[in-house]
């Protein structure tokens, strides 16, 4: 097994919400290195994943998690809410209902995350024919002052800005002192695995 030391000075929890069949589990196969899946599984409850971003000599960890779309596991996710310091709130530019959906979410944030936590929004598949009118999508988010952007999944368009984004949000956080956190690498033909955090 190979030790490697991984320094951050923030830990950021980014929750990542919005319906079902969105792409919020492709976005973050995308921001893990993995290719677009045709095939689709909903998520059961929540995914958790972590990534380490370097942007002006600051290291971030960027714990995130990927909430179900389904009404059934509200009572599960409202309390992921707890901590987190982003909200990244998805839509689908193909279905004008998630659109309207977007009401409910924003109450979902209110009732349950901290008051002053960040929220931006990813309008997703736009590699498909529009059923929102963009216009429409762009004065919705200036009347209530969300940062956006427009991407494809599928198409890997815009992902990484979707990181300058992300920093824009989190860069004036408070900074903690330095943590460090020990992975353990281990060998793919082993079968016992471990990861210290």
């Amino acid at each position: 097994m190979n030790y490697i030391d991984q320094d951050y000075d923030k830990l950021i929890k980014i929750i990542i919400l919005g319906d079902s069949c969105i792409g919020k589990s492709s976005l973050c196969n995308s921001l893990s290195g993995i290719n677009f899946q045709h095939s689709y599984v909903s998520t059961l409850g929540v995914d958790f994943f972590c990534l380490y971003y370097k942007n002006n000599s600051k290291t971030f960890k960027l714990q995130i998690w990927d909430t179900a779309g389904q009404e059934r596991f509200n009572s599960i996710i409202s309390s992921y809410f707890r901590g987190a310091h982003l909200a990244i709130l998805m839509i689908d530019n193909s279905n004008y209902k998630s659109f309207i959906r977007m009401n409910y979410w924003l109450k979902q944030i209110d009732n349950y995350a901290k008051k002053d936590i960040k929220i931006m929004c990813l309008i997703n598949k736009t590699d498909l024919e529009a059923g929102i009118d963009r216009q429409e999508i762009i004065d919705k988010m200036n009347s209530i002052k969300l940062p956006f952007l427009f991407i494809s999944v599928k198409e890997n368009k815009n992902i990484n800005s979707i990181y300058d984004l992300i920093y824009s949000q989190i860069k004036d956080l408070p900074i903690e002192e330095p943590k460090k956190d020990k992975i353990i690498k281990v060998n793919k033909n082993d079968k016992k695995c471990c990861l210290i955090m």
